[in-house]
């Protein structure tokens, strides 16, 4: 059995007192608790001038909860002129601290919350009152990390996300940056540096539903991609004035269809498989016969085949067999040694390797159905099933 006097001995602030029994007393703050327990001890001790130590002195909270002015001011300092409505306050205290903290929870009978929890919440409400924002748990605009003990502060903007589309009309273009060809156009770079002037954001990465080769052209429809904008400083701005910088930028590429997004659409458009429509030129040795191809793509239409990784992938690929269904591949005309056809296909199908073979590690194949090696000249993506479009 515990006695109330024996909290004189720690030397410790009203606050930190009343909450120890932070959940006595309902529609009390801590602080009022405090000076009920100080009367309380100080009946009990027999001494009525006893009082708690002022917060500047308290061996538990040193006083952090009257610095609020000097944090909410470094906070300020490092948000400068970003845009947030919401935000969520974390805090980290000594681990010396929080020991004496548990210590006496423990010994007071453990009805009581954290220096912790107190704080997040006190200094939330002071900061929601001076911004007029809103404090929130899940997904906030601007989350605040204090370090208690060096009076330091960490901030970080929660990331916007910018859904749509694109077309790319070049052979030379890659999807993403490379970290060995940093320099280079890609699909992301173009996109990304536009957004990141309109958001004011520090980095940015584009998340696409699948990707074409390096040489092959996204026509037809487009493919949806969502470009995630780190640490934007604006979080609304004119997507279609960011839609007409980049397509008259005159660099390979159209964007359509933006929208602001959320992180939940980067998981949906990843994890969707849709089939899709290519054009292919492919090229033979010699002169290609019209109706040994015509035949030939004849046979493959309806047919599962069955596609080990490619030797070109093969380096950054897991080494699998996987199965795909070609719906059908019509011929679309013959000159010389070059066929045009129109491939629709599983989403996933390698079809370079649809028309070589990849020396049979994709069976059965177009060249095995001609009986002569075939390969793709070039290649176009002009449709993605996606159902809506």
């Amino acid at each position: 059995m515990f006695h109330l006097a024996e909290l004189a001995s720690y030397n410790i602030c009203s606050r930190c007192a009343g909450r120890i029994f932070a959940y006595h007393g309902h529609g009390l703050t801590n602080v009022e608790r405090g000076r009920y327990l100080q009367f309380a001890i100080g009946c009990e001790l027999g001494n009525p001038d006893f009082s708690f130590c002022d917060e500047d002195k308290c061996k538990l909270c040193h006083g952090i909860f009257k610095k609020f002015d000097d944090i909410y001011s470094l906070v300020m300092k490092k948000v400068g002129d970003a845009q947030f409505s919401t935000f969520l306050v974390g805090s980290v205290f000594p681990e010396d601290t929080m020991m004496m903290e548990e210590e006496m929870q423990r010994k007071f009978g453990s009805s009581g919350e954290s220096i912790k929890k107190e704080f997040n919440r006190e200094f939330g409400k002071f900061f929601s009152m001076k911004t007029g924002t809103e404090y929130r748990q899940d997904d906030p605009d601007l989350s605040i990390l204090v370090n208690a003990e060096y009076l330091f502060v960490e901030i970080k903007l929660r990331s916007i996300y910018v859904y749509g589309k694109y077309r790319k009309f070049r052979r030379d273009m890659p999807q993403t940056r490379w970290i060995h060809r940093p320099d280079g156009d890609t699909v992301e770079s173009i996109i990304g540096s536009v957004m990141i002037r309109h958001s004011g954001g520090t980095n940015y990465y584009l998340h696409g539903s699948g990707r074409e080769d390096v040489d092959v052209r996204m026509l037809g429809n487009g493919r949806e991609f969502v470009l995630e904008l780190e640490n934007p400083a604006r979080r609304e701005f004119d997507l279609d004035q960011v839609a007409r910088e980049v397509n008259e930028y005159h660099r390979g590429i159209e964007i359509f269809d933006l929208s602001f997004s959320d992180k939940d659409t980067v998981s949906r458009i990843k994890l969707e498989n849709h089939k899709k429509v290519y054009d292919a030129l492919i090229v033979s040795d010699g002169l290609i016969d019209e109706e040994r191809i015509r035949k030939a793509c004849a046979e493959l239409n309806g047919k599962n085949i069955y596609q080990r990784t490619p030797l070109r992938v093969a380096q950054r690929r897991s080494d699998l067999i996987r199965t795909r269904r070609i719906d059908s591949i019509d011929l679309v005309g013959v000159s010389g040694n070059e066929a045009e056809i129109i491939i629709s296909a599983d989403a996933g199908t390698y079809i370079k390797e649809l028309v070589s073979g990849d020396d049979g590690r994709t069976k059965p194949s177009l060249s095995e159905m001609y009986g002569a090696p075939l390969n793709v000249k070039e290649l176009d993506v002009i449709k993605i099933c996606r159902g809506e479009d």
